[in-house]
């Protein structure tokens, strides 16, 4: 079994338990079980999902290291090829000239036998006419001088021809030297050639066996970044069960201060606050009618601005409980606290990453809850706050006087 096959065993193993796990969490009831249970499970997923990041991240760079391989690969490929090509064409011209070297050698040595038979043909006749051949010459010759002249120049014939052939000869020994070489080069060429295409169809073999690695290679990134979506899935699962869990945890924790505060406290009116904002002496903004600061027209405005740095640091105006932390339309972010007695405060427009208390949470009057900023509907950087009785905006000013 191929360890990527093995690898992938466990890995299913491990999922399948994972799942088992999620299935479990999910069709359960998120209220049946502890926060503290599903953080464990939460976590324990999320070791399964590191493992298959790294199981994933471990394919990705196998797969890199084999695609620099096969380019290298390919590289080398090419110079071979380019090699073979000039090898082959070589070869071939070599064969053809090779031809052609035979072609003279054949012309030659028939020209030599066509001239050793003329040659031979004279001598036999000679041999066996050589008495005739002398009274012929004798007969037709008008003297003795012609007679020497002619026979001279018949031993002058026989010569030549015997030059013709001692040439012939040395051509012919000339161009068979010269097929010998050829066929020397050519056959070099030759294995030359055929080493270059042993070493071609290696390199195809190799690159074939890479590809098919990459191949295996590619289906393991695509198996483990599927298995990663699935486990991000159950982790979202359970990440949704510990919000709505711990949510009803804070919204319990939260009815039970606010109900210690109702039962101890009794507030009016008149009760005095501690100032919000931290050096933010006056009020941009009062109670009341207004002009819209954004857009046209009149709006009532349900608390009071105050201008501020950014940063700010934004006070809890009395003892109390944290009712809401977290984003609202036009607000921005925003801080709602229960003080008992029905009476409530807002605090709005605060920083991104500025709210430092959370739902459920008790306060202490004074104490540092947020920083200053300008999200939602905001033209700077400044405190809206608000005064509630029984969830209805009244005038902040009598609480801060």
């Amino acid at each position: 079994m191929s360890r990527s096959r093995t690898l992938k065993n466990i890995v299913f193993g491990l999922i399948l338990g994972g799942l088992f796990l999620g299935a479990m969490i999910i069709g359960g009831d998120a209220q049946a079980r502890s926060i503290a249970d599903m953080n464990r499970q939460q976590q324990e997923m999320r070791d399964e999902r590191d493992y298959l990041r790294a199981r994933l991240l471990e394919a990705q760079s196998e797969q890199q290291h084999a695609l620099s391989e096969m380019l290298i690969l390919e590289l080398e490929l090419f110079e071979v090829s380019s090699e073979f090509a000039v090898a082959y064409d070589s070869l071939r011209y070599f064969e053809e000239l090779l031809a052609q070297t035979e072609a003279e050698l054949e012309l030659a040595e028939a020209q030599r036998a066509d001239r050793l038979e003329i040659l031979g043909a004279r001598i036999r006749f000679l041999h066996q006419n050589n008495r005739l051949s002398y009274i012929e010459l004798l007969l037709t010759s008008q003297s003795l001088t012609e007679f020497a002249n002619n026979r001279e120049h018949f031993r002058r014939i026989l010569e030549h021809d015997q030059e013709i052939i001692e040439a012939l000869e040395i051509l012919e020994q000339e161009i068979a030297q010269k097929r010998d070489e050829i066929d020397a080069q050519r056959f070099a060429i030759q294995m030359h050639t055929e080493e270059l295409a042993m070493t071609l169809a290696e390199l195809e073999a190799v690159m074939a066996v890479r590809a098919i690695r990459i191949e295996e290679l590619e289906a393991n990134e695509v198996y483990y970044q599927q298995l990663m979506a699935m486990k991000d899935a159950d982790i979202a699962a359970v990440t949704r069960d510990i919000n709505i869990a711990q949510a009803e945890a804070d919204r319990v924790l939260a009815q039970q201060a606010i109900a210690a505060l109702n039962a101890n406290i009794t507030r009016n009116a008149n009760s005095d606050m501690h100032w919000p904002v931290a050096r933010a002496p006056f009020i941009s903004s009062g109670y009341g009618w207004r002009q819209r600061p954004i857009g046209s027209g009149t709006e009532f405005h349900t608390g009071i601005d105050l201008p501020a740095p950014f940063n700010t640091p934004i006070l809890a105006a009395d003892d109390g409980v944290v009712t809401f932390a977290g984003w609202r339309n036009g607000y921005g972010n925003t801080i709602v606290i229960y003080h008992g007695g029905g009476i409530s405060t807002l605090y709005a427009h605060i920083r991104t990453g500025g709210i430092l208390v959370s739902v459920g949470q008790t306060v202490t009057r004074g104490q540092h809850i947020a920083g200053v900023g300008s999200t939602g509907l905001s033209t700077g950087n400044h405190l809206h706050f608000e005064v509630l009785r029984n969830g209805n905006h009244i005038n902040p000013m009598p609480f801060l006087q």
